[in-house]
C-alpha cells in the first residue's frame, strides 16, 4: 500500500537533404565544431562509471573470494567529420597514482602504475591487488597523471576534466556502508518497488544506519545491528520515524526479522509500518532486501 507523410514529398525532402550534405564544406559539418581537426587518433580519456556506484569502486577483503579490483578505462574517439573512422592506431600508455584517503596502502596493495591501450583498441583495465586479510578499510584515489599522446583530452573535449577514481577495499561490515539498492515488496502484493537507501556508519561498530526506508522520506534514519551470527536486530519502533502522513500522523518502522551477508553485499528484512495511538495500527508484514 503506498500513500495514497506523402511518398513524394518525402523523397523530395530526402533529396533536398542529400544535396545539402554533397555541397557542404567538411570543418561545416564537423559535429565538434572542428575541436578535435583531422586527427581521428584524438580522444576524450576517462574511467568507465560504475551503473550502481558512480565513480567509486567496492570489494571486500576477508571473504576468500576475488583478491583484486578493475578499473576499466576508456577513450571516447569523436569523430572528426563524417567521413573519418577513428582509432587509437598507435595505442596509449596511461599513467596514474595513488593517493591514501583512509588508512594506509602502503605495502598492502599491488599496482603497475601504468597501463596500456593497445593499438586499435579502445579500453584496458588498471587492476590493482590487495591481501585477503585486512584488517582496516582502506580508501585511495586513482588519477591519471599524464598519457604518452598530446592528442588525449583528460574527462571531455575541453580537456577541464579530471580522471579519477576512488576505491574503497572493505572489511566486514563496512561493505554496507554508501549507496544500497533496495527491492520491497509487501506480503500478498505483486508489486515490487524499487528505490536507494544510503547507509552510514552507527554509533557502535556492529551498527549501520539506513536512510529512507519505504521509499518515502530520504531523511529518514533506521538503525540495524549487524549481529555475529548473521541475524539483524533494531532499535525500539520511536527511533526509527519514517515519514508523517495527514490522515493517521507519524509512521514509523517495526524490525521484525532479518539477517546479513557481508560477503554478499545483501540485507533481507521483514517488517512493518506501525502508527496511531500507541503505535498500534500496523501495515505489513513487509519484505525489504539491500543489496550492495
Amino acid at each position: 500500500m503506498k500513500f495514497i507523410i506523402m511518398k513524394k514529398i518525402l523523397y523530395s525532402f530526402l533529396a533536398l537533404i542529400t544535396l545539402s550534405i554533397v555541397g557542404c564544406d567538411k570543418d561545416e559539418i564537423n559535429p565538434n565544431d572542428g575541436r578535435f581537426g583531422g586527427d581521428s587518433d584524438t580522444a576524450i580519456l576517462n574511467f568507465v562509471e560504475d551503473e550502481t556506484t558512480g565513480d567509486v569502486t567496492t570489494a571486500i577483503s576477508g571473504c576468500g573470494g576475488d583478491t583484486f579490483v578493475t578499473l576499466p578505462i576508456s577513450l571516447t574517439l569523436p569523430p572528426t567529420d563524417v567521413y573519418s573512422n577513428p582509432s587509437n592506431s598507435s595505442g596509449l600508455t596511461v599513467n596514474y597514482t595513488i593517493v591514501d584517503v583512509e588508512g594506509s596502502s602502503a605495502g598492502l596493495i599491488e599496482q603497475q602504475g601504468s597501463v596500456v591501450i593497445p593499438a586499435g583498441e579502445l579500453s584496458a583495465d588498471i587492476v590493482i591487488n590487495f591481501p585477503d586479510n585486512l584488517t582496516n578499510t582502506l580508501e585511495f584515489l586513482v588519477t591519471v597523471t599524464d598519457v604518452s599522446r598530446d592528442n588525449i583530452y583528460f574527462g571531455n573535449a575541453e580537456n577541464t576534466g579530471e580522471v579519477a577514481r576512488t576505491v574503497r577495499i572493505v572489511t566486514g561490515n563496512d561493505i554496507f556502508l554508501g549507496p544500497l539498492a533496495v527491492e520491497e515488496q509487501q506480503v500478498g502484493d505483486p508489486q515490487v518497488y524499487n528505490y536507494t537507501s544510503i547507509a552510514t556508519s552507527g554509533a557502535n561498530t556492529n551498527e549501520i544506519v539506513v536512510s529512507n526506508i519505504y521509499g518515502e522520506n530520504s531523511e529518514s534514519q533506521t538503525t540495524f545491528i549487524l549481529n555475529p551470527d548473521g541475524t539483524v536486530s533494531f532499535k525500539p519502533i520511536l527511533e526509527n520515524f519514517l515519514f508523517s502522513n495527514s490522515s493517521v500522523g507519524n509512521i514509523y518502522f517495526n524490525g521484525i526479522s532479518g539477517t546479513y551477508s557481508a560477503c554478499d553485499g545483501t540485507i533481507n528484512i521483514v517488517g512493518e509500518l506501525r502508527y496511531g495511538p500507541g503505535q498500534a495500527s500496523s501495515i505489513g508484514p513487509i519484505n525489504f532486501t539491500f543489496t550492495k
